[in-house]
Order: structure tokens, then sequence, then C-alpha cells
């Protein structure tokens, strides 16, 4: 009871981070009594992780989605004892598989989404060369890269993004897949 209780407020603190998150796109917003107290709130959280300098990019930046991806696995693992008869080291190691891939599966959501902005981007306006279409071709190109060189090397950059949408969503429905049996088979260890 008092695991699923803060579980249920790991929860909230996760979604209070996630419209203050929102609300920075809205710089009115932001600056309401509302926007004043999530920042205070949130902040300190959501700093920590800007810290990690590998999070960023030129122009974005991934500390937003570790951070709620941890509070997400903290949210899970929290839920889960709550509500298990008992806790084993099976059910620990399959409560960590979990968070890291909920972490590794928000990237891998974030890349998908930062693939099609591009790709659509590439669609609607082929000739643009702004500072964030350069930003997005430089994360993705390592990643088209061999994309490229598995459909023989001469395909389109149009082509490329389209069959990296789809190697990109793929790649995170199957390793969900194989995740979830892996840590189904962790928690049922009987020690």
């Amino acid at each position: 009871m008092v695991f699923q209780f803060f579980g249920t407020l790991v929860s909230f603190y996760c979604l209070a981070c996630f419209v203050r998150l929102i609300l920075v796109w809205f710089p009115g917003a932001a600056l309401s009594p509302a926007g004043r107290f999530l920042s205070r709130v949130c902040d300190p959280y959501l700093n920590f992780f800007r810290r990690f300098r590998f999070l960023r990019t030129s122009q974005l930046d991934f500390s937003p989605v570790l951070a709620l991806a941890v509070l997400g696995g903290a949210s899970s693992i929290l839920a889960r004892i709550g509500t298990a008869q008992r806790v084993s080291l099976g059910f620990i190691l399959g409560s960590i598989v979990q968070i890291l891939w909920s972490v590794a599966s928000s990237l891998f959501f974030v890349l998908l989404i930062v693939t099609l902005v591009r790709l659509a981007a590439q669609l609607f306006a082929p000739q643009s060369r702004s500072q964030f279409i350069l930003g997005l071709d430089r994360i993705l190109y390592p990643i088209m890269r061999p994309v490229s060189a598995a459909l023989g090397g001469k395909q389109s950059w149009t082509v490329q993004l389209a069959v990296g949408a789809v190697f990109i969503f793929l790649a995170r429905t199957l390793l969900g897949y194989i995740v979830g049996l892996i840590t189904a088979l962790l928690i049922n260890l009987p020690f």
C-alpha cells in the first residue's frame, strides 16, 4: 500500500515535469503563476539531467526524455513492489531491465519522431537548409549511413529517411517484445 502511494506520487511528479516541459514552448504560460510554481518544483530535478552533455546535440536536448523515463521507471517499480506478493532477486533484475528498456524505448521514440520530422521536411521543402534541418541531419546521418549501405548506397535521402523510420519502428517493436519476454522470465525466477 505504501509503495503504491509513492508510485502514484512519482507518477504525478512525472506529469508535472511533462507539463513544465510543454510550458517552456509557450513563454507566456511559463511565466504565469502556475508556470513559475512548476518551474520551482520541477527544474531542480530536470536540471540534474541537463548536466550530462552527451544528452545534448547542437539543436536538441534529450535530457528531459531521460528524466521522464527515470521517473516512469521508478513509478513502475514502486507500483510493482506494491502489488507483488514477494520481492525476489529476479523481480529486482526484471524491474531494472524494464527501466533500462523504458529509457531506450523513449530514445527510440524520439529518434523516430526526429526522423519523421526530417522526412516531412524533405518531402515538403526539399531544398530547405535551415539550421534546424542541418541539426537534424547531423543527428540522423550516422544512423542513416548503415541504412544507405544496406540499400546499396544509391538511394535518395528521402528513401533513406523512409526506410530508416520503418527500421526504427520495427527495431523498437521487436526489442520491446524481446525485453518483455526477458522481464517476464526474470520476474518469475524462484530466487
